[in-house]
């Protein structure tokens, strides 16, 4: 187990990464979200995030350095979206729509 010493670095300037990923099989996206002391190149640690990867909900690597973000781009229709959508266009029967 790597033991920690704290830095004698006042850790007064950040600089942050930030790597967009797109699962194509899926058509989701997430942004791997990194932040580094820009001085002494500690990186900081996400709080509250939980470990591991959800396409739905923000996760954290288990070290708490990279978070990553499920994110979609604002003009297109999530996949959800797109099966919502076809399926109420599925209910139009002779012009009329039916809504369950």
């Amino acid at each position: 187990m790597e033991i920690l010493v704290p830095s004698k670095c006042m850790h007064p300037d950040w600089g942050a990464s930030v790597k967009v990923v797109h699962l194509d099989r899926l058509d989701r996206y997430y942004a791997e979200v990194c932040i580094i002391c820009t001085l002494c190149e500690v990186p900081m640690r996400f709080i509250g995030l939980p470990v591991g990867f959800m396409m739905n909900l923000p996760t954290c690597s288990a070290d708490g350095v990279v978070a990553s973000l499920p994110c979609h781009p604002i003009d297109e229709m999530m996949p959800e979206e797109k099966v919502k959508k076809e399926s109420l266009e599925l209910l139009v029967v002779d012009g009329n729509t039916e809504e369950h």
